[in-house]
């Protein structure tokens, strides 16, 4: 399988059927505690399969 995209030139995410989209970085810098960045992370990355 082709799972980083080399041979079509596209990303994973469309790859997969969904549309690539940057992660939520500003969650790092918004969050309060560690435990609280993983939760919006995980919440941004599931956002994007979607």
């Amino acid at each position: 399988r082709d799972l980083q995209g080399k041979a079509r030139q596209c990303s994973v995410a469309t790859l997969l059927g969904g549309t690539p989209d940057p992660l939520p970085v500003n969650c790092l810098i918004s969050s309060e505690t560690p435990e609280e960045a993983v939760e919006d992370i995980v919440k941004g990355i599931m956002g994007i399969f979607d």
